[in-house]
């Protein structure tokens, strides 16, 4: 009964679990799923940003059907990274500026950090270096109210880079103390990029003996970590330096191993940036043909990523139409001159264009950054309703959990309960066992002792008995005798046990006394014998009985021989008879 109990309870609780964890089982794959995504995303966006954006966008959707804010805020902000590596700001700063909103309104303050320096890389890469400079020292800002050091790193980097342009003085202290924050948490790959940074600020400053040692220690950390990516921009930041040094051969011969690794690494734009540069450097070397060509090919190469990106490769295309007027003008060749003129007045146009935009977006931007902080700060009221909402859901989650928690320790009483009962039960069923066998086993010490006492009896009565008693099994082999048996045969001891019957009585008597038996299992057959001992003529009486085996078949195991002094009485019989005798002549007479 118990057990049929127990089992109704232990499928009643499977049910009721199966029923509570159901709601959050596809929550939680969908949970499982959404950082899968957002890890892939982390693992290829250097390698293949394209591919990157896919799990990106996979992520975004999953969160905005889960409507968590936070996978929100983060599927976003790792969305504007992918667009901010594919080059497509536009978009990038759309996404980082919502995922910069979201964190706000949750008071997130680390995501806030790194979502405040994802924009201010996307200004700097803008040349929107005043905008740059504010996110990245409000980021700053933020990390030392909270101690966040792999964020306020990223931020000094951030704004090292902007001051190498606007305030040399201050980008070697900003990038040095980033290194030593990277180098603090172990961030080797980190610390070496900020190098690079640094070497190009050391080079501006004409301290490029100190860029150069930098440089070469990056190249041996690359090296040994096989990391082509970072050894073909360390080659190109070489190529910078060396150029920066006026030592033109030299910068010429790490331009073009850059744009090989470049190239072998798929990293088309900065393939592009490096031609240029190289183009430009040799044609102020007055090596004409191999900067015609490389500007050629860097206006065709531009033209296919113009389609994807824009901004960049236009300038790109402007300076390279600028080297070939130069190079055409100086060969003497009008129309071709004439003619990169014209594309070179186009495309400058098109870049003060783009500029005039990003002037325009730069205040766009900052028209935006001034509307969300109203919103901000007139959603302050909304953020605590937002808040409850988050708290009431953790909360139903959590008393889902504990429903869950309570049902399982009521099941888990409930088992202990009937296991106790059960053994409780067997415990007493033992005892009793324990008991019973405690009995037995006092009886079978009174049985012993009672066997032993009647074993002694019997040993007593088998030697004091007022017969003589002789056992022989079936080889007729004495196996046992009493005092009495070796008294009337005149013996002296026991000896005679292990030897044959038949040093006692001869043979042909005792075949028959064993021949006069019955084969009657019960039968005891008696006859007389006559034997000379030492001690003179016996007469004796035979009882004869056989041993069988425990079947009750015929087959005989032995004998015992029961025997009785009658010496006395056969002398008295003859003294009687020969009385008799004599009276019977007398009467006679």
């Amino acid at each position: 009964m118990h057990k049929k109990i127990q089992h109704i309870l232990t499928a009643l609780f499977t049910a009721v679990l199966t029923i509570a964890m159901s709601g959050v089982s596809s929550a939680q794959t969908d949970s499982t799923q959404f950082s899968w995504l957002i890890k892939q995303c982390g693992d290829t966006l250097e390698a293949s940003p394209y591919v990157a954006i896919e799990y990106a966008a996979q992520a975004r959707q999953i969160a905005e059907e889960s409507g968590d804010s936070l996978d929100i805020a983060a599927a976003y902000a790792t969305l504007g990274r992918c667009y901010y590596q594919t080059r497509v700001y536009y978009l990038a700063m759309d996404l980082m500026f919502k995922a910069f909103e979201i964190n706000a309104l949750l008071d997130r303050q680390e995501p806030l950090a790194e979502c405040l320096v994802d924009i201010a890389k996307t200004y700097c890469q803008q040349e929107v270096n005043d905008m740059a400079e504010e996110y990245c020292n409000r980021a700053i800002a933020i990390c030392n109210q909270y101690n966040y050091p792999k964020t306020k790193a990223d931020a000094l980097t951030t704004l090292g880079r902007i001051n190498t342009i606007t305030n040399e003085d201050d980008a070697i202290p900003n990038l040095t103390k980033a290194k030593r924050i990277y180098d603090s948490l172990n961030l080797a790959h980190e610390s070496a990029e900020t190098n690079i940074h640094l070497a190009m600020a050391y080079s501006r400053i004409e301290e490029s003996d100190t860029a150069i040692i930098i440089l070469q220690n990056n190249l041996r950390l690359y090296s040994a970590d096989n990391n082509s990516r970072a050894i073909a921009r360390t080659n190109f930041a070489f190529g910078n330096t060396y150029e920066a040094l006026d030592q033109p051969d030299k910068a010429e011969s790490y331009y073009k191993t850059a744009l090989k690794q470049f190239y072998d690494c798929n990293m088309r734009h900065e393939a592009l940036v490096c031609r240029i540069r190289l183009a430009n450097l040799q044609y102020q070397n007055k090596e004409y043909d191999a900067a015609l060509e490389n500007a050629s090919r860097a206006i065709s190469e531009a033209q296919m990523e113009e389609l994807m990106h824009g901004s960049e490769e236009i300038i790109i295309k402007h300076n390279a139409c600028q080297i070939l007027y130069h190079v055409y003008q100086h060969r003497g060749n009008t129309e071709l001159a004439l003619k990169y003129c014209e594309r070179f007045a186009q495309t400058g146009d098109s870049v003060y264009i783009l500029k005039r935009k990003e002037q325009f977006s730069e205040f766009q931007v900052s028209m935006e950054s001034q509307r969300l902080q109203k919103e901000i700060d007139m959603l302050q009221v909304n953020s605590e309703k937002e808040r409850l909402l988050i708290e009431k859901k953790q909360s139903n989650r959590n008393m889902m959990l504990l429903a869950i928690i309570i049902a399982l320790v009521i099941a888990v009483v409930i088992i202990y309960y009937f296991r106790y009962k059960e053994k409780a039960r067997h415990n007493a069923d033992l005892s009793l066992s324990n008991s019973r066998m405690e009995q037995e086993i006092k009886e079978r010490k009174i049985a012993e002792s009672e066997l032993r006492n009647s074993e002694e009896k019997y040993r007593l009565l088998f030697r004091k008995t007022p017969v003589g008693i002789v056992q022989f099994n079936d080889k007729h082999i004495i196996t046992a005798v009493n005092e009495r048996f070796i008294q009337i045969f005149g013996l002296k001891n026991k000896s005679i046990i292990g030897q044959d019957i038949y040093t006692v009585i001869p043979q042909k008597q005792f075949d028959l006394i064993e021949s006069s038996s019955s084969k009657d299992k019960d039968s005891i057959s008696k006859s007389e014998l006559k034997v000379n001992t030492p001690n003179g003529e016996v007469f004796a009486s035979v009882s004869y009985k056989s041993y069988f085996d425990n079947t009750g078949t015929t087959f005989e195991k032995g004998g015992i021989l029961i025997i009785e002094d009658i010496t006395e009485r056969k002398i008295a019989e003859a003294q009687l008879a020969a009385y008799n005798s004599v009276s019977n002549n007398i009467v006679d007479m």
